[in-house]
């Protein structure tokens, strides 16, 4: 096993583990007796927790998923018309930013009813609680959904020659290599620092187009992935599509 498996694979029992010790807690917050806050509070406090335990156990099946089940080509989508190829990457499920709703919106509740009126709310108010939480995460659905379900992410264009990467956090103008120009297609492992955040960073797993100007070489970002496997998987058939020598693929930091 190579050490970026064994890297993925620790990754995942991290975030098993986590999402069991988590779901346990929420079985135990939503067995206790109520104490001093009525049974409508405890259900409402116990939300954003048992909400946030769905989240995590998502992430950990996705790791699995793109680990040990890596979709064809990576997941991405390939759109093939006479003399171009389109590719396109799949944004977040319009699931994952109703739970994000939902979580945001029942830690809220949770807060401000508690502070305004206290551990022992009427029914009706914890009712209408709730119902804010559904109408928030069913906007937040819906508006993923009309968002769309895929992106950008490359033009392969045969008859000019020509590969058109489309703008990205890692480049945001866009790019267009000409494709004698492209030497190599890698998957690399680097941290993105969020320009915004000081604190901020995110392990990213892309998948980077080598070319040469002139004299000079290149590095272009061409997709983001979750799990090396899906990553390798996309770059073996860009290379195959760019007609490029069939050579391993190394992650470098």
């Amino acid at each position: 096993m190579s050490m970026r498996s064994r890297r993925q694979l620790s990754h995942i029992w991290i975030f098993a583990l986590f999402a069991i010790g988590w779901t346990l807690g929420c079985i135990r917050i939503m067995t206790a007796p109520p104490g001093g806050m009525s049974h409508h509070m405890q259900v409402l406090f116990a939300a954003p927790f048992v909400i946030f335990g769905v989240g995590v156990w998502w992430i950990v099946l996705a790791l699995i998923r793109a680990e040990f089940f890596p979709p064809p080509m990576g997941g991405v989508i390939v759109i093939d018309n006479p003399g171009r190829t389109l590719v396109r990457s799949r944004r977040m499920h319009p699931l994952a930013w109703s739970l994000i709703a939902a979580f945001a919106s029942s830690l809220l509740a949770s807060i401000i009813i508690v502070f305004a009126l206290g551990w022992h709310p009427q029914p009706s108010q914890a009712h209408a609680a709730w119902i804010i939480i559904v109408i928030v995460s069913a906007a937040a659905f819906i508006a993923s959904a009309l968002r769309g379900g895929s992106f950008d992410v490359l033009t392969i264009d045969d008859d000019q020659g020509m590969v058109e990467l489309a703008p990205s956090s890692e480049n945001r103008a866009g790019m267009c290599i000409a494709t004698s120009d492209i030497r190599s297609v890698v998957v690399r492992d680097f941290i993105r620092i969020d320009l915004h955040d000081s604190d901020g960073t995110e392990r990213v797993i892309s998948v980077d187009i080598e070319h040469t100007d002139g004299e000079r070489h290149h590095t272009a970002f061409v997709c983001g992935f979750t799990g090396v496997r899906s990553a390798e998987a996309f770059a073996a058939w860009l290379r195959e599509r760019l007609k490029l020598a069939e050579t391993e693929p190394r992650l470098s930091g």
